[in-house]
């Protein structure tokens, strides 16, 4: 298995009971690539970022950059869920310390709260928080450790017109630095001009492999 590619999925299948959420999803990303993992709602995408990332048990096989131990998956991948699943009680800058524990690395949790504008929120609880900033404090934790793969999941959800802009712009930025990046969405049109290919998913199964200009047929 060559460790060169960033991300190789192997015959992936999720079953929920009777539901088969995934089957047989199979695809491979180089590194410094940009994807855009697109379906419809109820297509897979968020089931297999999930088994990417060991949320979700699955058969087949998932490796990253060669490792395919969980554990230094998890290192290697940072994550931002569809959900802004974090504990409403919790205090912002704790969860900030919490996420870097968990990913054993060290963090100025003032600048990292500063630098997204929400220096002022570091002793608010989360349920405290709009929507939009639990997005943006949701997609900023997938960034700690500095992973080399990004998998984002509906990012631009709830973020205002700033928000939305800074993260596409983000987006260029990742390129140049040659991050691997994923991106789930039912809405491609805003990142058709940043991503290199698009997946398309139907039903749990990968149905095209298309560049960006190939996608209107699927809207």
């Amino acid at each position: 298995m060559a460790v060169d590619k960033a991300l190789v999925v192997s015959g992936v299948t999720k079953r929920y009971g009777n539901v088969v959420a995934l089957r047989d999803v199979s695809f491979e990303v180089d590194r410094g690539e940009q994807i855009l993992v697109f379906g419809h709602i109820g297509s897979g995408k968020s089931t297999l970022f999930k088994c990417i990332v060991g949320l979700a048990r699955c058969a087949g096989e998932i490796r990253v950059y060669g490792e395919k131990e969980l554990g230094r998956i998890q290192r290697l991948v940072g994550y931002a869920p569809q959900e802004t699943a974090l504990e409403p009680g919790w205090r912002v800058a704790s969860v900030v310390r919490y996420f870097a524990e968990l990913r054993e690395v060290a963090v100025d949790v003032e600048k990292f709260l500063a630098d997204l504008g929400l220096a002022d929120k570091a002793r608010s609880k989360i349920g405290e928080l709009s929507g939009g900033m639990r997005r943006l404090l949701t997609v900023a934790l997938a960034f700690l450790g500095d992973p080399p793969v990004l998998l984002f999941d509906e990012p631009l959800n709830d973020l205002d017109v700033d928000a939305r802009k800074a993260f596409l712009e983000t987006l260029v930025e990742l390129k140049k630095e040659e991050k691997t990046v994923l991106v789930a969405s039912h809405d491609y049109s805003p990142f058709l001009s940043h991503l290199d290919k698009v997946l398309v998913l139907s039903k749990g199964r990968i149905i095209d492999v298309i560049p960006p200009s190939g996608i209107s047929k699927y809207a």
